[in-house]
């Protein structure tokens, strides 16, 4: 995005017109050993791999990055086919969040993004990918008997081909879930669709990537989500709720405590709020939402992949 064109208004959204998606570079080839949970392959930005045992951080083995996060770590001419889309991985697991928490459901994780949340849990979706055709990841997914699936990333709206498998996923019946940032346009979704959207709070470090348009473009079965690090988060995101009435927009208002962090290789990292002093807030001023917890971090190690 050229910071010379931004224009912010006067509730922290950037309108869409100021927005440019960034695609990420794919990486060379080559096979590499990914500390993961499970003895069975993934995909990785280098291709198939072959998982191992959980013996040391992940970025342990990712490339190493620039000293800065330039636009060219983030944006890239050269990007997958119309057909084919940028993969990160594949697993079926208890979904963890939203209002279908505890749901079986087939994950779809696509590779990058162009935010850098200071609170990411999965910044190896950042660069780790490899290209697939949209009909392949569709037999794949639905080869698992399951009635719920979810794209999430990285950002998946920043990859055209997404909407293929959408649609794709949609007409064979499954439920289709997008989890996306504020900071995409979601009216490109199919009506069909159960849109969770983040909204990105001051302590993500991207607030001002949210998009005003978005909150129009809500549907009365979508769901928007609110990770919450601090109180200033909090009071900013219960303003949020009340200014734009979303609570009668969507199905669902989602206010989730941040789970702590380290620090990574493009990600600042977070302490964590603890989840009882998110509670009484929201018991104090008797928000309508839904505070959640990742579930799945609590069923299996928080840093496990595939799960």
């Amino acid at each position: 995005m050229n910071a010379q064109k931004r224009t912010r208004t006067s509730t922290g959204f950037y309108s869409h017109q100021h927005l440019k998606l960034a695609r990420l570079p794919i990486p060379p080839p080559g096979l590499r050993i990914l500390p993961t949970v499970r003895g069975a392959e993934k995909y990785t930005s280098s291709g198939p791999c072959v998982e191992g045992s959980a013996s040391g951080p992940y970025h342990a083995l990712m490339p190493d990055p620039a000293p800065e996060c330039s636009p060219a770590l983030r944006t890239d001419e050269s990007s997958p086919a119309p057909s084919s889309i940028r993969l990160n991985e594949i697993f079926h697991s208890i979904q963890g969040e939203s209002s279908r928490a505890g749901e079986r459901c087939v994950f779809v994780r696509l590779s990058g993004c162009h935010l850098r949340c200071s609170w990411c849990d999965t910044e190896y979706a950042f660069r780790e990918g490899t290209k697939r055709e949209v009909a392949s990841v569709l037999q794949e997914v639905l080869a698992i008997e399951c009635s719920v699936v979810e794209i999430t990333g990285g950002e998946p709206l920043l990859q055209k081909a997404v909407h293929q498998l959408e649609r794709a996923l949609l007409d064979a019946g499954r439920i289709v879930m997008i989890e996306t940032s504020g900071a995409c346009d979601i009216a490109a979704c199919d009506p069909r669709t159960e849109v969770v959207m983040d909204m990105k709070a001051p302590s993500s470090g991207e607030c001002d990537r949210n998009l005003e348009s978005n909150i129009e473009a809500l549907r009365s079965h979508h769901e928007v989500k609110f990770v919450i690090g601090n109180r200033e988060d909090y009071d900013w995101s219960r303003d949020a709720v009340e200014r734009h009435g979303l609570a009668e927009r969507c199905r669902a208002v989602l206010f989730s405590p941040v789970f702590v962090q380290a620090k990574g290789l493009e990600i600042a990292g977070a302490a964590g709020l603890e989840p009882r002093e998110l509670a009484e807030w929201i018991l104090e001023d008797r928000l309508p939402v839904r505070m959640q917890l990742q579930m799945h971090k609590f069923i299996w190690e928080p840093s496990m992949r595939g799960v």
